[in-house]
């Protein structure tokens, strides 16, 4: 088991806004619920609502995609290894320096959490 911050998780989380802008409109942080809210331009998507992803769900896809359970570019699953692998066990304290998954790795990761695959490019 890896030992992961919140602040870590929004700091995937910041990261992804600036990959994701050219299919979401709106991206909330809400730090007390541990949740991320993200809305998607309805000009791409009609009526769809906002997607609300616990932190807990976007660390089991970003493992997921480190551990190729997700079809994704190998250039984009070597953040997520990266990532993984500079992470220490629950009693270790973390080697994680942030930056390891890139503004495309973090879309990757909203999309495949909201989606179950990348559907934007």
């Amino acid at each position: 088991m890896y030992k992961v911050t919140d602040s870590e998780i929004e700091d995937i989380i910041e990261t992804a806004g600036y990959g994701m802008n050219y299919w979401a409109v709106r991206g909330v942080v809400d730090s007390e619920a541990r949740t991320y809210t993200v809305t998607t331009d309805p000009d791409l998507i009609d009526d769809e609502e906002p997607a609300t992803l616990s932190y807990d769900y976007l660390l089991e896809v970003a493992f997921s995609i480190s551990e190729g359970q997700y079809e994704v570019s190998e250039n984009i699953r070597s953040y997520f290894i990266d990532w993984r692998d500079a992470l220490k066990a629950d009693d270790e304290e973390s080697q994680w320096a942030g930056g390891s998954i890139d503004s495309d790795a973090g879309d990757v990761l909203v999309q495949i959490a909201i989606h179950g695959e990348i559907v934007y490019g």
